[in-house]
């Protein structure tokens, strides 16, 4: 049994407020969601990976997050 993503993230997140290091969590976000029903249609259905709208959605989120740094 392997230690959970959110044990990983968490302690991302941590170090990033340690340090007052920015950081964009996607798991906090709900468009990223990929474990409800696919209402935005970003996912490919695996529940997983995203589709070319769902990389998209990424690309613009990556985008305003960094001009924002």
């Amino acid at each position: 049994m392997g230690i959970p993503d959110y044990a990983y993230i968490n302690a991302a997140i941590e170090v990033c407020h340690r340090y007052n290091i920015k950081h964009l969590n996607l798991y906090k976000l709900d468009s990223f969601d990929l474990s409800k029903p696919d209402v935005n249609g970003y996912s490919v259905g695996d529940g997983i990976h995203l589709n070319n709208r769902g990389h998209r959605h990424l690309a613009d989120t990556m985008e305003v997050f960094t001009k924002g740094l």
